[in-house]
């Protein structure tokens, strides 16, 4: 089942964001979890236009939209609605690290640098009936930069 948010809803992204872009993944809190992002409100956004922001996988292409960069990162944001309550399994592909929110709540991280055909990582996320806010965050270090979602069951 191909996951509606690929090139579904609108997707509005900002970067480069400098700094350690493995930062996400050492700002673990004590329960295991990183936590939101402050300041995205204050970030100039950028909306994506359809299919220039997306590669030919239909993952946000960030290094066709920002090229040549290098130890940075971005966040790509969307919000989508959905028909009822119900929790589904997904798989996090991004290139390099990625983390990712779905109403503030923080749902997983894929901690893996390198292609994102390659690797991933799966978990599960609720999403409620009615308008979800997700947000992902996607590191850098060089070369492929890109980023998406499937649901797997």
């Amino acid at each position: 089942i191909p996951f509606p948010l690929h090139h579904g809803p609108d997707w509005s992204v900002t970067a480069p964001i400098s700094g350690d872009y493995s930062a996400s993944q050492k700002s673990l809190d004590r329960t295991g979890k990183i936590p939101l992002p402050s300041g995205l409100e204050k970030m100039k956004w950028r909306k994506l236009n359809k299919p220039d922001g997306f590669g030919p996988t239909g993952r946000i292409d960030f290094a066709r939209l920002y090229p040549n960069r290098a130890a940075c990162h971005a966040y790509a944001r969307c919000q989508f609605e959905w028909p009822r309550d119900e929790e589904v399994s997904i798989r996090l592909r991004s290139d390099d690290q990625g983390t990712l929110w779905l109403n503030g709540d923080f749902i997983g991280a894929h901690t893996a640098i390198g292609p994102a055909d390659r690797y991933s990582t799966a978990t599960k996320m609720r999403i409620r009936k009615g308008i979800n806010h997700l947000l992902m965050r996607v590191d850098q270090k060089s070369a492929f930069w890109e980023a998406g979602i499937e649901i797997v069951d």
